[in-house]
């Protein structure tokens, strides 16, 4: 084994899981991913102290695609079509129906009767029939 070339690797992928873990509030992205990520770092070390160096290369590529999941969970973009945010925006402000509209409705009834109280004459609503 190569012992400049997997400690290089093995470095460079420890800084990755540090950048990533001091990156908060990422999108499904929690301590054991990374911890994960850092045992197979771990484990490839301890393979290669003990001399076995396919094994130790093995779990450097495991660690290695742990870390790029990780990153590409971190840094994915989603596409979102113009149907979605039209009915993200609908949702929102109770266009399509639901209790938002509902209670709207309610209160422009209940405005409407209040001031159809309000205007009533004393003799009453004349109906335009004899």
């Amino acid at each position: 084994m190569t012992t400049g070339v997997f400690e290089n690797c093995l470095n460079r992928l420890h800084v990755q899981i540090h950048m990533l873990q001091d990156s908060k509030g990422l999108v499904g992205l929690d301590d054991s991913n990374c911890d994960a990520a850092q045992a197979l770092l771990e484990q490839a070390s301890k393979e290669r102290d003990a001399g076995d160096s396919e094994a130790a290369w093995a779990s450097l590529v495991d660690a290695a695609n742990a870390i790029g999941h990780i990153r590409g969970l971190s840094e994915a973009s989603y596409l979102k079509t113009p149907e979605y945010e039209v009915r993200k925006l609908l949702g929102t402000h109770g266009s399509r129906g639901g209790t938002a509209k509902g209670r709207n409705g309610d209160q422009k009834r209940l405005e409407v009767v209040n001031a159809l109280v309000k205007a009533t004459p004393t003799s009453g609503w004349a109906s335009g029939v004899s």
